[in-house]
Formats: structure tokens, sequence, C-alpha cells
């Protein structure tokens, strides 16, 4: 899950299953393309936060395939001018 933190310049969110210290890679779409824009670690208790200039578009986080389970992938997050 991802989500806008209420100060600028940042996307938080939670992973499930908790996997502490997995990478969070947060992508932007482009076209048809994801891109990576940002990196956080998961903590102790599965939250994430990612400091970026988040510039209006989409965006969404994966966690790469890790311990057995499959890629994890959030819904993608709309992110305006407001």
């Amino acid at each position: 899950r991802l989500s806008r933190v209420q100060e600028p310049g940042a996307l938080s969110g939670t992973a499930r299953p908790l996997l502490p210290g997995a990478v969070v890679e947060i992508q932007r779409l482009e076209g048809d393309q994801w891109l990576p824009v940002a990196e956080a670690v998961v903590g102790e208790k599965g939250a994430f936060r990612a400091e970026l200039d988040a510039a209006p578009g989409t965006y969404r986080a994966r966690v790469a395939p890790a311990l057995g389970f499959a890629e994890g992938l959030s819904p993608g997050l709309e992110v305006g001018t407001t």
C-alpha cells in the first residue's frame, strides 16, 4: 500500500507480508513504462517512507520477489498539483 504523507516530498506505505529490511522501489508511470524514482527500506513494523520530489503523476511501490514470495506491487497512486 502506498500513500502520500502530509508533508511534500515524500511517499509512504506499508508492506505485507512483513519483510523488514526489504527494499521498496517507488516507480512513476511514464507513458506505458514504470520507471524507478526512489527507494526505501521496510522497517520492523512493515512501514516505509521514500523521500522524493513527487511531481504530478501516477506512482506505485514495488518489492522484488524474496523468501518465496512473489513480486509485490501496490495499486497506482495519483499525485496531483495540490
